[in-house]
């Protein structure tokens, strides 16, 4: 209550909601135009893992992503893992490197967003030779959304062209993916994206080769794309 003994809260305003631009564009910077201008998928993919042991978890109570995660998947494993937010899907990265005891040969990651925190760490790895090369994935809605953070990833990975590879378009997929110098992969899927948000959320790390090789394909064919 105010001093007059009115309620502070401006109950007799009606709610005025704005629209989004980036959804609602038309013309030039609506979706169809994206679609027409940014590489896409043709059409879906697929990728069938045969006898694969799985692992279930619980972690929401862990401390951070290496005790969250255990071990390295094993070629025939996966496990999955349901998390409280005490971690964001970036803190995989380090944790691998910590249980792996191996630098990463090569990153490979699809988000919607991420954190200037995010990319300083990213290239702090690469200077220091515990990444061997990136390619970062992202949103062309976060591009719009939050376009500080945007301009520092593409500045931060074009002073390092021969190692960071950056590129955004209309993608909600969260993958990383990983090579390491002893030639093992994970595969990561998850619905968390790099930065944290503090939800509960789910992720899956996998051994499988082959998995590895089908992110790692349709994401590099869109590198590849004009």
């Amino acid at each position: 209550m105010g001093r007059s003994g009115t309620s502070c809260l401006a109950t007799n305003l009606p709610l005025q909601l704005s629209v989004n631009p980036l959804l609602h564009a038309t013309g030039a910077g609506s979706i169809e135009d994206q679609l027409r201008r940014l590489p896409h998928l043709q059409g879906d993919r697929q990728q069938v893992i045969h006898r694969v042991r799985r692992d279930f978890r619980d972690v929401r109570k862990a401390k951070d992503a290496a005790e969250a995660i255990g071990h390295i998947p094993r070629p025939d494993e996966a496990i999955h893992l349901a998390v409280s937010g005490r971690f964001a899907l970036w803190h995989v990265v380090p944790a691998v490197l910590k249980l792996s005891g191996q630098p990463i040969d090569e990153l490979i990651i699809a988000t919607l967003g991420f954190s200037k925190r995010n990319i300083s760490a990213v290239c702090e790895l690469l200077d220091a030779g515990q990444i061997g090369s990136v390619h970062l994935l992202a949103s062309h809605y976060f591009k719009g959304t939050s376009n500080e953070i945007y301009t520092h990833a593409e500045k931060l990975f074009a002073d390092r062209p021969d190692k960071a590879h950056f590129r955004s378009l209309r993608t909600h997929a969260k993958v990383l993916l990983f090579r390491l110098s002893d030639q093992r992969t994970i595969t990561v899927e998850s619905s968390a994206n790099l930065r944290s948000c503090k939800n509960i959320e789910q992720m899956t790390l996998i051994g499988d080769p082959g998995l590895h090789a089908f992110h790692r394909g349709w994401i590099l064919d869109l590198f590849n794309s004009k």
